[in-house]
């Protein structure tokens, strides 16, 4: 038995690479640049614009990382395509298209890569509609609703595109969502942009063949030395908010009201958080503009909202008041229009031209001792017209009293300090 040789032993050794054999390729989350709460009260009471950070934000930016909204996600890369990591399609230059779909749903969220097949489809489609929109020659809009109609009976008969679109879609519903994106190890540069809606063909062609396109509306990352608007997947939950033990679940997100996309943590965060971080990888940050926009408008409608309800309050006053004051400035024009008719009176009589007062100024200065003088039209102040024409008690006139009612509205309404707007005395 001497010479029976010992089972083998397995030994620990450090991994020497980035990535370790058992992982085939390498993860990337992309998030969404949104706005913070902070940013939303800057904008509500100083009225600066959010400053939008080069790479991954820092605490006290104006913008955190969250999850994508519902949209698509658009790498280009090197192809590598091989046994286990697939492509969407080739682009020019050897390079490929690594499309894939977010779905941010109550019960279902996570990426699902588009199909080469899907792809073809999808250039076929954007084919099809851009011949149909060179050809379309509508004579009169009852014939181009003819001609549409027809179109869109033959295209379902002889070129069913849209209809293998959808059952296409419905097929990519059905897969199996992952939490991230993983692509092949081999792959070290790439482009990558996010957006809420399928961008057309011709535009992905564009960015291809023009660097300019290329660097205008994708974010170019090295996902072996994460740097600038990419850094290590390790640190999901201190990076991404929506993974962060510090951040609110999306249920008490007070903001929420007033946002477009919910954020917080979902229920089952911790859970995606593991599945996401075991492995190696790196997050991205991704511009959302369009998210961020819809979000400004929500906020600006609901700002108006607490407006209106500050406002409530005062509307019977302020409209009262505005009534009193249109007809105080009314009187100004009328009373200013009264004596350039006297102006215009008296001139005439001064120079003999009315005859019905002929020798009037001469009667007037044998009788008063002096040269009947023509009266200048001066305008009331406004001041002056509130108390010859309207019932206002004194103390509402006063010097600067209206200021202060008005900022003492502006500060309850929070209006803010450049609202515009005079005081007069």
């Amino acid at each position: 038995m001497a010479g029976e040789k010992k089972p083998y032993k397995p030994q620990a050794k450090p991994a020497d690479e980035i990535i370790a054999w058992c992982q085939k390729g390498i993860r990337l989350y992309p998030a969404r640049l949104a706005l913070t709460d902070k940013a939303f009260d800057k904008i509500k009471h100083s009225g600066n614009a959010p400053e939008l950070p080069e790479g991954i934000p820092q605490p006290g930016d104006d913008y955190d990382l969250r999850r994508l909204r519902d949209g698509w996600v658009y790498i280009l890369a090197v192809n590598a395509q091989s046994d286990y990591f697939s492509i969407t399609g080739e682009a020019k230059n050897g390079w490929a298209w690594y499309i894939y779909r977010y779905r941010n749903e109550n019960n279902r969220q996570g990426f699902s890569q588009w199909s080469t097949e899907t792809f073809k489809k999808f250039i076929e489609e954007q084919t099809q509609q851009e011949a149909s929109a060179e050809n379309a020659k509508p004579d009169t809009e009852d014939n181009h609703n003819d001609v549409a109609s027809e179109e869109k009976t033959e295209g379902s008969k002889s070129h069913p595109t849209t209809a293998m679109l959808n059952s296409v879609d419905t097929i990519e519903k059905q897969k199996p969502l992952t939490d991230y994106i993983e692509l092949n190890r081999a792959i070290c540069n790439t482009y990558i942009m996010y957006s809420d809606f399928e961008l057309p063909y011709s535009l992905l062609k564009k960015i291809e063949t023009s660097e300019t396109t290329k660097s205008l509306w994708m974010r170019k990352i090295n996902i072996q030395e994460p740097s600038g608007a990419a850094t290590d997947l390790q640190k999901l939950t201190e990076v991404v908010a929506d993974f962060s033990l510090q951040d609110l679940n999306i249920e008490n997100q007070v903001t929420n009201c007033h946002r477009y996309t919910p954020i917080g943590r979902l229920k089952n965060w911790q859970d995606v958080a593991d599945r996401i971080t075991y492995g190696k990888g790196v997050i991205v940050a991704l511009e959302d503009p369009i998210g961020s926009i819809r979000d400004l408008a929500c906020y600006h409608g609901y700002l108006d909202e607490m407006r209106e309800k500050v406002l409530a309050k005062y509307e019977y006053a302020i409209r009262t008041a505005s009534f009193i004051h249109s007809h105080a400035q009314e009187k100004i024009l009328y009373n200013f229009n009264r004596k350039k008719e006297v102006h215009k009176a008296v001139k005439e009589a001064i120079e003999n031209k009315n005859p019905w007062f002929i020798s009037f100024a001469g009667v007037w200065e044998r009788l008063y001792k002096k040269p009947m003088t023509v009266p200048a039209p001066e305008a009331l102040t406004l001041a002056q017209s509130y108390k010859q024409y309207t019932k206002v008690a004194p103390i509402h006139i006063r010097e600067r009293q209206p200021c202060r009612y008005f900022h003492l509205i502006k500060t309850r309404a929070e209006l803010g300090r450049d609202s515009g707007g005079k005081c007069h005395p």
